[in-house]
């Protein structure tokens, strides 16, 4: 896919504007209600993706109401005070694919529109949030789009608060009059603000759809490009999409190797102390025995022992020895016991260090991805990966190198060398 991007917001009351675009006009031209539906040849029900668009007019009106006040009249008496017609209460982002319908008929260029469209929902939902109640698409006129329909979170139902150039242009106007600046100037200013707003909002549209889809920014005609540095631009932002795509491929595999590295590591630093804790306790058992046994040879418990096993056997040399023999067994068991913990917790340091070579190389990998973004960014006449873009992919490569290193530490010896005797 290759094209300029397109996406455009606008607000809307019921009253309706000088082209007669209203709230009702709005919903009933995209749910195809016949009656404003004539530019369409054959009009057919709008594909739904979120809300319910039929339903919309009345959670619409229902939203409205609830945002109706009660005044206190001069004569103390209360009145009703409703939301007025002409305030825009309803906002609407049009986003439309640069490739006509008739052109997509390989499963590869229907995968992409999917895919666009995907991206587009994910963006409105990251952007607006609960604001966004309705995402429909059309299918039934030359060019694929979406319609969004919003409602602002705004106690006077005011729509233009999600509009980005509106919201600029009010609050720099505003400024400027503080500031005592006269009105034309303060409306030069409020149309410079509204126009940098809405070029930071097509950045950022750009950036979560259109560049990881291959789209240019803008289109040639408004730059006057030749129709060969068009045609340069358009596979050069493919290119770039392909490079991002590889690029978010790999993050996301190394993602995936990091968070199983992390848990593998915390079992194996888990299991470790535990088998340790129960080898110690065994180990303390055994020592506690052999202390046991001194205190009787201190006391003379076995020296009375002995003499009578000497009475009985005088031809064993140290007939004290059948009763310390089994708690040396027992302690040279848990050393063996301790042992073998050690080499198992080896083996399981190599595999983690295995784990850290994986990392290693999906890290290389999204390093050779980020580079290849930086050369296109580079390339004389290519304005489609900025170094903008390219310095955010850098930057978060080096977050994930950091989180690779972190992943996966070699767990500490949970034996103590400086333990009693082992």
């Amino acid at each position: 896919m290759a094209g300029p991007q397109f996406a455009n917001i606008q607000t809307f009351s019921r009253k309706g504007n000088k082209a007669g675009n209203s709230v009702a006009q709005i919903i009933g031209e995209a749910t195809r209600d016949p009656e404003f539906s004539t530019h369409v040849d054959d009009p057919n029900p709008p594909r739904v993706l979120l809300g319910d668009p039929e339903a919309f007019a009345e959670q619409h009106d229902a939203y409205i109401e609830a945002r109706a006040t009660v005044v206190k009249k001069a004569d103390g008496t209360e009145a009703r005070r409703a939301i007025r017609k002409d305030r825009h209460t309803m906002a609407s982002i049009v986003m439309s694919y640069p490739v006509p319908r008739a052109a997509i008929t390989t499963d590869e260029g229907k995968a992409q529109l999917e895919r666009w469209e995907r991206r587009n929902l994910e963006w409105l939902r990251r952007t607006y949030g609960d604001q966004l109640k309705v995402v429909l698409a059309h299918e039934d006129e030359e060019y694929p789009h979406l319609h969004g329909w919003l409602l602002a979170d705004d106690p006077g139902a005011d729509a233009t608060t999600l509009h980005p150039g509106k919201v600029a242009k009010k609050r720099a106007e505003a400024e400027a009059k503080a500031r005592g600046e006269e009105p034309r100037t303060a409306v030069k200013l409020g149309n410079g603000a509204y126009r940098e707003a809405m070029r930071q909002w097509q950045q950022d549209y750009y950036e979560a759809v259109g560049a990881p889809e291959g789209l240019t920014r803008t289109g040639p005609g408004r730059r006057r490009l030749s129709r060969k540095q068009w045609a340069d631009e358009k596979r050069a932002a493919e290119a770039a999409a392909a490079t991002m795509a590889r690029a978010a491929e790999a993050e996301a595999q190394a993602f995936e190797v990091i968070e199983d590295a992390k848990s593998k590591a915390g079992n194996i630093v888990a299991g470790a102390e535990a088998k340790a804790e129960r080898v110690t306790a065994k180990a303390e058992a055994v020592i506690a025995a052999v202390v046991a046994l001194g205190d009787e040879f201190k006391d003379g418990t076995l020296s009375k022992r002995d003499g009578k096993v000497r009475a009985a056997h005088p031809d064993r040399i140290n007939p004290g020895l059948p009763e310390v023999a089994p708690a040396m067994h027992a302690a040279a068991d848990a050393a063996e016991a301790i042992r073998a913990e050690r080499a198992s917790l080896a083996t399981e340091r190599a595999e983690i260090e295995e784990e850290r070579g994986q990392l290693a190389q999906l890290a290389d990998k999204l390093r050779e991805a980020i580079g290849k973004a930086l050369r296109f960014a580079r390339r004389p006449g290519t304005p489609i990966v900025d170094q903008v873009e390219a310095a955010k992919m850098k930057k978060h490569a080096a977050g994930l190198l950091r989180e690779v290193q972190k992943a996966s530490p070699p767990p500490e010896d949970p034996f103590d060398e400086s333990g009693p005797g082992f």
